[in-house]
């Protein structure tokens, strides 16, 4: 890759904290409409959601606490929320002839 590329390349990508935060919001994949049994497999001992939600609408809530674990609500930071980071990671389409 030329130097000029892979400096473009740099200036996408986000911070290495909120790139493992990104990849933890969609690394796990699961066919359910929630992601309970992924979180009662794992059982997590933090389990972090957007301030956006209310405590008792977390799913997996009860299962984490019960397991002596935390749930954690944190204020969502503006342009850094997971549909944003991955809708700059999609590549830039070429225009036509190029």
């Amino acid at each position: 890759m030329a130097l000029p590329a892979l400096a473009a390349v740099r200036r996408a990508l986000p911070s290495t904290h909120l790139t493992v935060a990104a990849i933890a919001a969609i690394a796990p994949v699961f066919e359910e409409d929630t992601p309970l049994e992924l979180i009662k497999r794992v059982q997590p001992a933090v389990l972090v959601k957007g301030g956006d939600y209310k405590r008792e609408e977390v799913v997996g809530r009860e299962f984490v606490e019960a397991a002596g674990g935390e749930v954690i609500l944190v204020e969502p930071v503006p342009g850094h929320s997971t549909t944003a980071i991955v809708k700059r990671a999609q590549p830039v389409k070429e225009p036509a002839g190029e």
